[in-house]
């Protein structure tokens, strides 16, 4: 199971990040711990990325995505950011 957190800036376009241990860019996010709750799990990915303390918003989505190389199947929540307001409208990459 993992859990991730949708952002946006005031344009209404999707904030993605660029982590430091792997090339491609995405929602900041991960893979849930041992009897952690998908909104738990976000929380701390949002803080252990980005440094961010902050509330989820509404659940967004639920995904299935299927077993595919190395990767079991699985189930990923995706929670609302909501607008991310520190950031100017030109601005939609968020470098920790």
């Amino acid at each position: 199971m993992a859990a991730g957190v949708l952002f946006r800036d005031r344009a209404s376009r999707v904030l993605l990040f660029e982590p430091s241990y792997k090339p491609n860019w995405e929602i900041p996010g991960g893979a849930a711990e041992a009897d952690e709750s998908p909104s738990a799990a976000a929380t701390r990915e949002l803080a252990e990325e980005l440094g961010w303390e902050r509330p989820l918003g509404r659940l967004l989505v639920v995904d299935y995505p299927r077993p595919q190389d190395f990767r079991p199947e699985g189930v990923v929540f995706v929670f609302d950011g909501e607008v991310h307001s520190g950031l100017r409208p030109e601005q939609s990459v968020i470098r920790p």
